[in-house]
């Protein structure tokens, strides 16, 4: 393994939210010893951060998890066999009947399926293409599913049509990213906050980061100081799983994160500008 091909790993898949530009504010902000201490994702996403530390030197272990089943197969495809992954991709064209398929796809998969329509187990690969293409061809990338069915419900972008599921950097940035994982002794797993943090081992004195769906933002300066009285909230965006992000989650985390650094751990939180949040994590 080289520093010329751990510096093409890249998040595999685009990411709203995403942190790629949020990289020189948060990297700085890690403790001096980050790179020697075990790194534990709450919410992987994108998994920016994942692979910006594993560019800095991190050499695992790491505890990366989201709750999207998704998100953890095309991590987990991309560590294990992104050869695969990238000639699957290379044989899908996009197109109206590619979309559905790939929709019908992630919704069994989704719905907790085993199998999926037309048989065969679901598998890591599988979820991994069909959720790229998906990516790849719906607007700007975006992820949202519905709340009441719970099925991925972006519409396709018909200026994707005809184009591969393949993004062109593909073949060089799936390889970079399974060096990256493999460098993290990554564990990447698919469950929620909760049970992430219950698998964590605090002796260890590991290093969490918590990005979680965020709450409504408000504008700074707004003068905005009421507890969920706030009249120039912007709306925000916590449709990535069913049920969506309530702010009763939001205490929850906080509360649970606080637990965290009074066991040792360093914890980095992100989240919109928002009183509330403030004043919570105050």
């Amino acid at each position: 393994m080289t520093a010329s091909q751990l510096a093409l790993a890249r998040p595999p898949m685009r990411w709203p939210g995403g942190k790629t530009k949020a990289l020189d504010v948060l990297l700085p902000a890690m403790p001096d010893d980050v790179l020697e201490r075990p790194f534990v994702s709450l919410f992987l996403g994108g998994g920016a951060l994942a692979y910006g530390l594993a560019r800095a030197g991190h050499r695992g272990p790491s505890l990366l998890a989201d709750a999207n089943p998704c998100v953890a197969a095309v991590h987990r495809a991309t560590m294990t066999d992104p050869a695969a992954l990238v000639e699957r991709l290379r044989g899908v064209t996009i197109s109206a009947s590619s979309y559905a398929a790939a929709a019908d796809y992630v919704n069994a998969v989704l719905a907790g399926a085993t199998s999926v329509p037309g048989g065969g187990p679901v598998t890591a690969l599988d979820t991994a293409v069909a959720t790229l293409t998906l990516n790849r061809a719906g607007y700007s990338g975006l992820w949202r599913v519905s709340q009441e069915s719970g099925r991925y419900n972006v519409s396709m972008d018909p200026s994707k049509v005809g184009k591969l599921a393949l993004v062109e950097d593909h073949p060089e940035r799936l390889p970079a990213c399974s060096l990256a994982l493999h460098a993290l002794g990554a564990d990447i797993r698919c469950s929620d906050w909760r049970e992430t943090l219950a698998a964590v081992w605090w002796g260890s004195r590991p290093v969490i980061f918590a990005d979680p769906p965020y709450v409504d933002p408000v504008k700074r300066g707004s003068g905005v100081l009421g507890l969920f009285g706030a009249t120039e909230r912007q709306p925000g965006f916590r449709a990535y799983t069913r049920g969506g992000f309530p702010f009763s989650e939001q205490v929850a985390l906080c509360r649970a994160l606080s637990e965290a650094a009074d066991h040792g751990a360093d914890v980095i939180a992100t989240n919109a500008e928002n009183p509330d949040l403030r004043r919570l994590y105050e």
